[in-house]
């Protein structure tokens, strides 16, 4: 194994973790029979070791090998308290997370797994500045203003600009009669994009479904004091979708250690929850609307949650998959 082909050769690395591994002084013969046991395809003896330990010594990191009695042991490296630290700004750690895809093109390599479940550990660190998550929150959104036809687009890019602002609407409806709004939320009520807001003059919370809007004007006045809390607007949505009774309360299990964004983009959670089970598995509960627009979401993460109740979302959703042509095996639910 020589040096120049060291960074490549999953050999190397495995020696490298295994010698970072040593706790205290070990019988060499007994450490390379450890070895042995890694990857069937990587078989390592003791000349590869004397590569690695030649190598590590040029980098000023011995690895101590000594002989009693005719039998040779192998000791943790002096220097292995040695640790690298690296210090960036918010701008180089995203930078840095830009750099992440490159590295797939070395995926299944040993010195890949190393950094990467390094790097996971610093991303789970850091939820709030994960470039990824942000840049598939806009993909989602992308993809659902895709769906809209160009006038519903236009409304519902006014209405979330109307509630970042706190500014009341003017709804002029298609059937003519128009009424003042003060914006809250924009969810999907009966599989229909919906405002829910508060009438401006009568106070109380009101429900109008997207597509019977003609036109939307932002007021130049925020002054409108609200009348209901979060909460009791949440009661409201939980309310109307009782009348539908097209509610599922859906439980997943989070299959990934990474940050899994859970809040797919104009859907009402009601009384969300996590907790794990006595694997220690991440699970996540929501009272959610059983519609294509949430299949189309659960797709998107497929790969990294188990639907395990109720049993006929999770043959709605095998279904939905199938007529997309997603021949996706689901795990079966444990």
């Amino acid at each position: 194994m020589a040096n120049p082909s060291l960074m490549l050769n999953d050999r190397f690395w495995t020696i490298l973790e295994s010698i970072d591994s040593l706790e205290s002084e070990v019988p060499l013969e007994y450490f390379l029979e450890e070895l042995q046991k890694g990857p069937e395809n990587s078989p390592v003896d003791e000349g590869d070791l004397n590569s690695v330990i030649s190598f590590l010594a040029s980098l000023d990191y011995p690895v101590l090998v000594t002989e009693r009695d005719g039998r040779k042991y192998i000791s943790p490296p002096a220097s292995k308290s040695k640790r690298v630290f690296i210090d960036l700004s918010f701008t180089q750690w995203l930078a840095f997370q830009a750099h992440f895809p490159l590295l797939g093109e070395h995926k299944g390599k040993a010195f890949h797994t190393t950094i990467v479940d390094k790097l996971s550990e610093v991303e789970a660190a850091h939820p709030k500045y994960d470039l990824f998550k942000v840049i598939e929150k806009e993909k989602e959104k992308q993809n659902f203003m895709k769906q809209l036809h160009s006038n519903e687009l236009t409304i519902v890019n006014k209405i979330e600009e109307a509630i970042d602002g706190h500014f009341n609407l003017e709804v002029g409806f298609k059937a003519g009669n128009q009424v003042s709004a003060y914006p809250h939320k924009v969810v999907y009520i009966d599989g229909t994009l919906s405002l829910i807001g508060e009438d401006i003059f009568d106070r109380c919370l009101v429900c109008f479904s997207i597509d019977e809007i003609g036109n939307l004007d932002l007021s130049t006045t925020n002054d409108y004091r609200v009348n209901f809390s979060m909460m009791e607007i949440d009661d409201f949505i939980s309310a109307l979708r009782a009348v539908t009774g097209n509610e599922e309360r859906l439980v997943l299990k989070i299959s990934t250690s990474q940050n899994l964004d859970l809040k797919p983009p104009h859907h009402f959670l009601g009384n969300p929850y996590v907790t794990s089970n006595m694997e220690g598995d991440l699970i996540w509960g929501a009272s959610v609307e059983v519609s294509a627009d949430l299949f189309d979401w659960l797709l998107t993460i497929k790969d990294q949650i188990e639907i395990l109740d109720p049993q006929s979302v999770r043959e709605q959703f095998e279904l939905f998959c199938k007529e997309r042509d997603q021949k996706i095996p689901l795990k079966k639910a444990s």
